[in-house]
Protein backbone atom coordinates (compact mmCIF):
# COMPACT_ATOMS: atom_id res chain seq x y z
CA UNK A 1 0.00 0.00 0.00
CA UNK A 2 3.19 2.21 1.10
CA UNK A 3 4.40 1.90 -2.47
CA UNK A 4 1.53 2.62 -4.68
CA UNK A 5 0.76 6.10 -2.67
CA UNK A 6 4.38 6.93 -3.97
CA UNK A 7 6.80 8.15 -1.66
CA UNK A 8 4.52 9.76 1.13
CA UNK A 9 5.19 6.91 3.28
CA UNK A 10 3.11 4.65 5.48
CA UNK A 11 2.63 7.97 8.35
CA UNK A 12 0.96 10.42 5.99
CA UNK A 13 -1.91 7.55 4.45
CA UNK A 14 -2.48 6.26 8.29
CA UNK A 15 -3.19 10.01 9.23
CA UNK A 16 -5.34 10.61 5.80
CA UNK A 17 -7.52 6.90 7.23
CA UNK A 18 -7.27 8.05 10.76
CA UNK A 19 -8.53 11.94 9.17
CA UNK A 20 -11.52 9.85 7.51
CA UNK A 21 -12.52 7.82 9.49
CA UNK A 22 -12.67 11.02 12.11
CA UNK A 23 -14.87 12.43 9.95
CA UNK A 24 -17.09 9.72 9.51
CA UNK A 25 -17.62 9.81 13.51
CA UNK A 26 -18.33 13.45 13.55
CA UNK A 27 -21.21 12.54 10.72
CA UNK A 28 -22.40 9.95 13.20
CA UNK A 29 -23.05 12.54 16.08
CA UNK A 30 -25.81 14.36 14.57
CA UNK A 31 -27.58 10.85 13.48
CA UNK A 32 -26.85 9.21 16.78
CA UNK A 33 -28.56 12.45 18.31
CA UNK A 34 -31.63 12.25 15.63
CA UNK A 35 -31.92 8.77 17.04
CA UNK A 36 -31.91 9.59 20.76
CA UNK A 37 -34.46 12.01 19.87
CA UNK A 38 -36.31 9.60 18.33
CA UNK A 39 -36.19 7.35 20.87
CA UNK A 40 -37.36 10.01 22.94
CA UNK A 41 -40.13 10.64 21.28
CA UNK A 42 -41.15 7.08 20.67
CA UNK A 43 -40.91 6.86 24.46
CA UNK A 44 -42.90 9.97 25.14
CA UNK A 45 -46.26 8.23 23.00
CA UNK A 46 -45.67 5.32 24.88
CA UNK A 47 -45.74 6.83 28.01
CA UNK A 48 -49.09 8.66 26.75
CA UNK A 49 -50.51 5.68 25.13
CA UNK A 50 -50.02 3.45 28.34
CA UNK A 51 -51.88 6.25 30.19
CA UNK A 52 -54.90 6.73 28.09
CA UNK A 53 -55.14 2.81 28.38
CA UNK A 54 -55.07 2.92 32.07
CA UNK A 55 -57.60 6.01 31.91
CA UNK A 56 -59.73 2.91 31.09
CA UNK A 57 -59.19 0.82 34.20
CA UNK A 58 -61.13 3.24 36.51
CA UNK A 59 -58.64 3.21 39.51
CA UNK A 60 -57.92 5.42 42.85
CA UNK A 61 -53.64 4.96 40.96
CA UNK A 62 -54.78 6.11 37.94
CA UNK A 63 -56.84 9.21 38.71
CA UNK A 64 -53.42 10.15 40.80
CA UNK A 65 -51.65 9.48 37.62
CA UNK A 66 -53.49 10.75 34.63
CA UNK A 67 -54.32 14.13 33.27
CA UNK A 68 -57.87 15.70 33.60
CA UNK A 69 -57.89 15.65 29.74
CA UNK A 70 -57.12 11.76 30.08
CA UNK A 71 -59.95 11.10 32.83
CA UNK A 72 -62.43 13.50 30.51
CA UNK A 73 -61.55 11.42 27.19
CA UNK A 74 -62.26 7.57 29.59
CA UNK A 75 -65.44 9.59 30.78
CA UNK A 76 -66.78 9.84 27.15
CA UNK A 77 -65.58 6.28 25.99
CA UNK A 78 -68.15 4.98 29.11
CA UNK A 79 -71.11 6.98 28.42
CA UNK A 80 -70.64 5.99 24.68
CA UNK A 81 -70.64 2.27 26.22
CA UNK A 82 -73.28 2.86 28.20
CA UNK A 83 -75.23 4.01 25.39
CA UNK A 84 -74.63 1.49 23.52
CA UNK A 85 -75.79 -0.93 26.32
CA UNK A 86 -79.22 -0.14 25.32
CA UNK A 87 -82.24 1.20 27.36
CA UNK A 88 -82.74 0.58 30.93
CA UNK A 89 -85.80 -1.62 32.43
CA UNK A 90 -89.01 0.66 33.02
CA UNK A 91 -88.80 3.31 36.14
CA UNK A 92 -84.95 2.92 36.67
CA UNK A 93 -82.46 5.87 36.80
CA UNK A 94 -78.77 5.04 35.66
CA UNK A 95 -76.45 6.29 37.80
CA UNK A 96 -74.09 9.45 36.21
CA UNK A 97 -71.26 7.59 37.22
CA UNK A 98 -68.01 10.31 37.16
CA UNK A 99 -64.12 9.96 37.50
CA UNK A 100 -64.14 13.19 39.46
CA UNK A 101 -66.57 15.29 41.27
CA UNK A 102 -67.81 18.07 38.69
CA UNK A 103 -69.47 21.06 41.77
CA UNK A 104 -67.63 21.26 45.17
CA UNK A 105 -69.13 19.48 48.38
CA UNK A 106 -72.44 21.84 49.17
CA UNK A 107 -74.12 20.01 52.87
CA UNK A 108 -77.29 21.28 52.49
CA UNK A 109 -77.84 21.11 48.18
CA UNK A 110 -76.19 17.67 48.16
CA UNK A 111 -77.20 15.98 51.67
CA UNK A 112 -80.23 18.18 52.91
CA UNK A 113 -80.60 19.62 56.46
CA UNK A 114 -78.89 17.23 58.91
CA UNK A 115 -78.54 16.34 62.07
CA UNK A 116 -82.41 15.57 61.59
CA UNK A 117 -84.80 15.58 63.78
CA UNK A 118 -84.81 11.88 64.27
CA UNK A 119 -80.79 11.82 64.26
CA UNK A 120 -80.64 14.23 67.03
CA UNK A 121 -83.40 12.50 69.68
CA UNK A 122 -81.49 9.15 68.78
CA UNK A 123 -78.18 10.50 71.20
CA UNK A 124 -78.50 10.97 74.99
CA UNK A 125 -79.24 14.12 76.03
CA UNK A 126 -76.42 16.68 76.10
CA UNK A 127 -74.89 14.51 73.02
CA UNK A 128 -74.74 15.46 69.54
CA UNK A 129 -75.19 13.30 66.76
CA UNK A 130 -72.15 13.53 64.68
CA UNK A 131 -71.63 11.83 60.81
CA UNK A 132 -69.02 9.24 60.59
CA UNK A 133 -67.38 9.41 58.26
CA UNK A 134 -68.60 13.03 57.65
CA UNK A 135 -70.81 13.99 54.51
CA UNK A 136 -67.80 16.15 53.26
CA UNK A 137 -65.50 12.99 53.09
CA UNK A 138 -68.57 10.57 52.14
CA UNK A 139 -69.12 13.52 49.12
CA UNK A 140 -65.76 12.97 47.90
CA UNK A 141 -64.45 9.50 49.09
CA UNK A 142 -67.69 7.51 49.60
CA UNK A 143 -68.25 5.56 52.98
CA UNK A 144 -64.85 4.25 53.30
CA UNK A 145 -65.76 0.39 52.17
CA UNK A 146 -65.59 0.29 48.47
CA UNK A 147 -68.55 2.03 47.91
CA UNK A 148 -70.04 4.38 45.58
CA UNK A 149 -68.63 8.05 46.68
CA UNK A 150 -71.09 10.77 47.84
CA UNK A 151 -70.67 12.39 44.11
CA UNK A 152 -71.77 9.31 41.96
CA UNK A 153 -75.23 8.83 44.24
CA UNK A 154 -78.20 9.86 42.73
CA UNK A 155 -79.80 13.11 45.09
CA UNK A 156 -82.30 10.87 46.92
CA UNK A 157 -79.15 8.32 47.76
CA UNK A 158 -77.15 11.02 49.20
CA UNK A 159 -80.36 12.73 51.15
CA UNK A 160 -81.05 9.17 52.66
CA UNK A 161 -77.39 8.51 53.87
CA UNK A 162 -77.43 12.05 55.42
CA UNK A 163 -80.36 11.26 57.42
CA UNK A 164 -79.47 7.62 58.31
CA UNK A 165 -79.32 7.02 61.85
CA UNK A 166 -76.92 4.25 60.90
CA UNK A 167 -74.74 7.19 58.93
CA UNK A 168 -73.11 8.39 62.89
CA UNK A 169 -73.33 8.16 66.09
CA UNK A 170 -73.40 10.43 69.59
CA UNK A 171 -70.76 12.56 70.33
CA UNK A 172 -69.60 15.58 72.69
CA UNK A 173 -70.60 18.94 71.45
CA UNK A 174 -66.82 19.49 71.70
CA UNK A 175 -65.89 16.58 69.58
CA UNK A 176 -68.75 17.51 66.97
CA UNK A 177 -66.93 20.86 66.40
CA UNK A 178 -63.32 19.46 66.72
CA UNK A 179 -64.47 17.56 63.81
CA UNK A 180 -66.35 20.42 62.10
CA UNK A 181 -62.92 22.00 62.24
CA UNK A 182 -61.28 18.94 60.39
CA UNK A 183 -64.16 18.43 57.76
CA UNK A 184 -63.95 22.37 56.40
CA UNK A 185 -59.97 21.75 56.23
CA UNK A 186 -60.58 18.39 54.29
CA UNK A 187 -63.25 20.22 52.14
CA UNK A 188 -60.95 23.46 51.22
CA UNK A 189 -58.18 20.65 50.45
CA UNK A 190 -60.62 19.24 48.15
CA UNK A 191 -61.87 22.38 46.39
CA UNK A 192 -58.29 22.89 45.42
CA UNK A 193 -57.39 19.47 44.14
CA UNK A 194 -60.51 19.45 42.36
CA UNK A 195 -60.28 23.13 40.51
CA UNK A 196 -62.89 24.16 42.18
Amino acid sequence: MAQSLGHRGGRDVGNQLHSKHDRRSVNLIPIVGTAKGLAETGIKAAIKGVAEVLAKDVTKEVLEVCTKETVEAATKEISQAARRAGPLPAGEQPYQLRLFPDQPYNRPQHYGRTPTAAQQASVPSGMEFDHNPTLVQHYYEGPGDGSLPGFNLTQTERVEHGASLGSGAAATPGAQRSQGATATQYSKQQKKKWGF
